[in-house]
């Protein structure tokens, strides 16, 4: 059995553990912004509803990190963001 007491599953509009927190408004139009105060490397990836991968950013600190989305047609994205210490797996909905 693996050990996910680290792993967040939400489908509120906030997510925040210990210095992690991402905000947006759900479903989004535009923007996604990405927001931790823990200087650590995070892996940021998208993937739209068949499961590939329509973006992938890796970043030492993500202080205000903003993902333009105008150019994702609508539907439903799965955003994942880990490290080693931490995984997230956010449900998004673009109009």
């Amino acid at each position: 059995m693996s050990d996910q007491s680290n792993t967040i599953y939400t489908t509120g509009i906030n997510c925040i553990d210990n210095n992690f927190s991402f905000f947006y408004s759900n479903p989004i139009s535009r923007y996604l912004l990405i927001n931790s105060d823990s200087p650590e490397n995070y892996n940021i990836s998208i993937f739209n509803e068949t499961g590939v991968l329509v973006y992938n950013h890796e970043s030492t600190f993500l202080q205000n990190m903003v993902i333009d989305m105008k150019d994702y047609s609508a539907g439903i994205y799965f955003l994942h963001i880990h490290n080693s210490k931490f995984i997230a797996n956010k449900k998004i909905i673009k109009l």
